[in-house]
């Protein structure tokens, strides 16, 4: 009897790479908030939560929780006072749009 080998297909293939990329960004936000304390643990949080109200292509990062994902974020006083200002303004119930526009104007001139 011959043996099938069982191959992935391309779409499973991505959906496993993905779930793997997943697992290693949590497990590097996860780390870099044991290593912290404080502040930088807490904006490590928010900017996990906060991700998508976070400008793209800013400083060379997708978003500010690309800062979270080692230990840049832990050590980099405008990542995080982008989380936490994203946050407040979030609290304060400004929509994304504007959250955007206000971290861009505040924090382009910090940009390489």
């Amino acid at each position: 009897m011959e043996r099938k080998e069982e191959s992935l297909n391309p779409t499973s293939k991505q959906n496993l790479l993905l779930s793997i990329a997943a697992v290693v960004i949590l497990a590097g936000i996860a780390w870099v908030s044991l290593r912290t304390t404080g502040e930088s643990a807490e904006d490590s949080r928010a900017a996990v939560k906060r991700a998508q109200t976070l400008p793209p292509e800013m400083f060379g990062h997708k978003n500010n929780l690309f800062c979270f994902m080692d230990e840049h974020g832990s050590a980099c006083a405008i990542c995080q006072n982008i989380a936490v200002d994203a946050r407040n303004m979030h609290k304060d119930g400004l929509s994304i749009e504007r959250i955007k526009e206000t971290i861009v104007a505040k924090y382009a001139k910090y940009a390489p």
